[in-house]
């Protein structure tokens, strides 16, 4: 976390749940999602904790999804998506929680400054 630039910040598993779902409405450009096509996105990426930890507790479930999203405000609702009426999560009611839950990330400038000084560092010690 010190590292990233957002110290004393820690990510609970439903933050992680919401940042993990911003990242799905951003590389689907989407403005609305069913729930199902929510779950199978969230348990797609094998780096995530969704599948092995919570697939068969909650993330199977869309009611457990939903309980596991409610202490932030996000409640799933009919919605259409293309043609067919589905139950799911319309953007514009999460962008709240992403806003107050989700830390942003540092700079671009104070990114690359920290890259910049880790690179010399590695530079100084490969000519050591």
């Amino acid at each position: 976390m010190k590292l990233s630039g957002i110290e004393g910040a820690s990510q609970t598993i439903g933050t992680e749940l919401l940042a993990d779902i911003q990242v799905i409405f951003k590389e689907q450009n989407v403005d609305r999602i069913s729930t199902e096509d929510l779950i199978k996105a969230l348990c797609a990426d094998a780096e995530k904790p969704w599948k092995d930890l919570l697939q068969g507790l909650f993330l199977s479930r869309p009611r457990q999804l939903a309980n596991k999203l409610k202490p932030y405000g996000i409640h799933s609702k009919t919605t259409r998506i293309g043609d067919d009426l589905a139950k799911g999560y319309e953007k514009d009611q999460l962008t709240e929680a992403f806003s107050r839950y989700i830390p942003s990330s540092p700079p671009l400038s104070k990114r690359n400054n920290v890259t910049t000084r880790a690179s010399k560092g590695f530079a100084s010690f490969s000519q050591a």
